[in-house]
């Protein structure tokens, strides 16, 4: 029986925070609260995450799981951009309208 290594433990950690912000990604209050516990995880386990010899360490599959995780976060930057961009342009369409009646 082996224990895991930081990273894995970091991984792990990370991925059903990160999980459950995907989940509750539209419910405001529990949103903050997953990005709170994320950011704690990472300000705990940063130099663990940042070392070169733990860098190195990490397996192929870890490699490919953070791969996928950070294009998960991309796609779900560019998809909140685009709500807000749409509800910027919205909002402005509503102020017309209210000047112009």
């Amino acid at each position: 029986m082996s224990f895991p290594t930081p990273h894995e433990s970091f991984l792990k950690s990370f991925q059903e925070h990160f999980n459950l912000f995907e989940r509750d990604f539209l419910e405001p209050r529990k949103l903050k609260e997953h990005i709170n516990n994320i950011e704690n995880l990472i300000k705990r386990d940063y130099l663990t995450i940042t070392s070169e010899d733990g860098i190195l360490s990490l397996s192929p599959e870890q490699k490919q799981v953070i791969s996928n995780t950070i294009k998960k976060i991309d796609a779900k930057q560019q998809a909140s951009i685009g709500k807000v961009n749409w509800s910027n342009n919205f909002s402005g369409f509503l102020q017309e309208q209210l000047v112009t009646k």
